[in-house]
């Protein structure tokens, strides 16, 4: 059983379409699969614990990602340009998503369960143009600039007299109240 995919490990394979089974990975470093612009869908990634710096920069036909709910932690760059990406859930665990994580899915039209996020980074949805909701923005203390540019769709979730909810006001984003 493989137990982490080293940095740079696929990055560019053009031919690559599917990642199969990655329950037994707890790491996949940087740019692990970057350039793979024919990777369409990856596993089970339920044992992950961190996604690195550009891991699926510029996966263009990436349309579906596995079970994400041990990650904590969501590099710069993450999954730009993942413009065929519809959805990510269960983000439960996640604390941190670095600047331009999701910069440029433009089918992303949903974002789980966020609740433990602390830290949104600069540009991190920017051009998310179908963005329509986002996970429950409880914990967030800190949004970085531009982070939500160009979503015109999105609603944040946010708790009264939060920071996220002047953050809204502040930036023109539409806002909902979470309810316990």
């Amino acid at each position: 059983n493989v137990t982490s995919i080293g940095e740079s490990a696929f990055r560019g394979c053009s031919a690559l379409t599917s990642v199969g089974d990655l329950s037994s990975v707890t790491s996949i470093g940087d740019h692990a699969f970057s350039g793979c612009n024919m990777l369409a869908s990856v596993g089970d990634l339920s044992n992950v614990t961190s996604i690195g710096e550009y891991t699926f920069f510029g996966c263009s036909s990436l349309a579906s990602v596995g079970e994400l709910s041990s990650v904590m932690s969501i590099g710069n760059l993450a999954f730009y340009g993942c413009s065929s990406l519809a959805s990510v859930g269960n983000l439960r665990n996640v604390m941190s998503i670095g600047e331009y994580a999701f910069s440029g899915c433009k089918a992303l039209a949903s974002v789980g369960d966020l609740s433990n996020v602390t830290s949104i980074g600069e540009w991190a949805f920017s051009g998310c143009s179908s963005l329509a909701s986002i996970g429950d923005l409880r914990s967030v203390t800190e949004i970085g600039n531009y982070a939500f540019y160009e979503c015109p769709s999105l609603t944040l979730r946010v708790l009264p007299n939060s920071y996220a909810e002047q953050y809204a006001k502040e930036n023109n984003i539409k806002y909902t109240y979470i309810e316990d």
